[in-house]
């Protein structure tokens, strides 16, 4: 017997032969999709990791800039021009740090606290060796004097703020919580 092309079986035989390759494509496609997706999610978490990886060095790099100043004051050249450069780079280093402070508050208060106590630390260790190193008269030979006096101990704060900065951006959020516990203020507490 032939088969009837108005018989509704007929119909219902050809739309599942042609349902099927369009069913693998879409299938293909959304899996490709997720896939572009999966990688394009990765891609922006791993540039805004790497954005404020950079934003810390930067930051780390100009506090302890403070700290090589009084080197620099140690091995100042005599002469008011000297002198003036000098407190010339005193004032750009300000206010790197001060943009630093800012901008890592942008990212995270927590962070932009513990930065703060960062920089805290190595002015407090700093001033009374800078102070004296001003008081005392300009060295006659400035590149032999650059080791000469006391040093500033500014190690734990440095280590405490790098290990700030590699727990906020772990990947987990359990390191990133550490360090909301650790900068957080206190009732009545000072914010940096």
């Amino acid at each position: 017997m032939k088969p009837n092309p108005c018989h509704p079986t007929h119909y219902t035989v050809g739309m599942t032969q042609g349902i099927t390759p369009i069913v693998a494509a879409a299938i293909t496609a959304s899996a490709l999709i997720l896939v572009a997706l999966l990688a394009a999610v990765t891609a922006y978490l791993g540039e805004k990791r790497t954005r404020r990886r950079t934003l810390f060095g930067e930051a780390y790099r100009a506090a302890l800039g403070w700290r090589e100043m009084l080197y620099r004051v140690r091995r100042r050249r005599g002469g008011p021009e000297a002198e003036d450069a000098l407190i010339a780079s005193f004032h750009e280093l300000q206010l790197e740090i001060d943009y630093h402070l800012g901008w890592i508050g942008s990212e995270s208060i927590y962070m932009q606290r513990s930065y703060g106590r960062l920089v805290k630390s190595i002015k407090f260790a700093t001033e009374h060796l800078i102070r004296a190193a001003w008081e005392e008269e300009a060295p006659k030979h400035p590149s032999r004097s650059g080791a000469a006096g006391p040093h500033p101990e500014v190690s734990q704060a440095a280590r405490t703020f790098l290990f700030d900065v590699r727990c906020h951006l772990a990947w987990w959020q359990l390191p990133k919580l550490l360090v909301v516990w650790r900068n957080r203020v206190w009732l009545g507490g000072s914010n940096l």
